[in-house]
């Protein structure tokens, strides 16, 4: 065990805190924290969504100040988008902390979820294999947790409507693999509707909640949620999924 290591434990249980401290960081020194932020707003054959990149600012300057290596990614087609996730996918290590962000579209199609690129041609997908017009959410969940992460994170401000895409619009339940926790702006079979002004409310409380010492991932839901029901008027709910995420901190408390 190297000497910081040693001196963090012992801080942790002279502390009386040995859970809150200790768990937010994986053993070993060399793991990292990093974050893909992809915003999909101009779509070719889509309406815009109801909200530009602005949040997405605000949330790489939070997540820089929380000690992740954040790339971003901004209105990417199929090739693309699938590109991005894939090297993102590759650099992830054994212990890292992955942190993914996605504002756009989401369909759900025979109980699967799919990030929509801005190239997707809805009457196009209907005649053939969708895999080949949207990105399969499980693929991404998956290829993150063979790498063995210590956790990965997923949250979509993503489930906004519009006819074109024939009531498919939003997420169906979602069963995570180990380590993984995911948040969304709406529940299961839901939409988003409410924004402030031009940056979704769910990113903007998810902004607002996350410089904060002291708060879990379940701390994290828990006051995002309140501001997003508050500010949409018990409108819109934000819901969770996990399976086995450890106890993580983005600011110590």
């Amino acid at each position: 065990m190297r000497r910081s290591e040693v001196l963090l434990w012992w801080a942790c249980i002279l502390g009386g805190s040995a859970v809150p401290l200790c768990a937010q960081t994986p053993p070993g020194g060399d793991a990292a924290r990093r974050a893909l932020i992809i915003t999909n707003t101009v779509y070719q054959m889509l309406p815009r969504p109801p909200v530009d990149d602005s949040g997405t600012k605000d949330l790489e300057e939070v997540l820089r100040d929380a000690q992740f290596v954040v790339s971003k990614e901004h209105d990417l087609d199929g090739k693309s988008l699938t590109q991005a996730l894939d090297k993102f996918q590759s650099i992830v290590k054994p212990r890292d902390i992955a942190f993914v962000y996605y504002s756009g579209y989401t369909i759900q199609v025979n109980e699967k979820n799919y990030l929509v690129p801005v190239d997707y041609d809805a009457l196009q997908a209907q005649k053939g294999k969708i895999y080949f017009h949207a990105y399969d959410l499980s693929g991404l969940l998956e290829g993150l947790a063979e790498n063995k992460p210590f956790l990965s994170m997923l949250v979509l401000d993503a489930s906004w409507d519009t006819p074109k895409l024939s009531g498919q619009a939003g997420l169906t339940g979602l069963t995570p693999p180990p380590q993984t926790w995911v948040f969304a702006s709406t529940g299961a079979n839901l939409i988003t509707t409410e924004a402030s002004g031009k940056m979704g409310i769910f990113t903007k409380a998810l902004v607002e909640t996350l410089p904060q010492h002291g708060f879990d991932l379940t701390d994290l839901v828990s006051r995002v949620t309140n501001k997003v029901e508050t500010a949409s008027k018990g409108t819109q709910r934000p819901q969770s999924w996990s399976s086995d995420p450890p106890r993580f901190f983005f600011h110590a408390p």
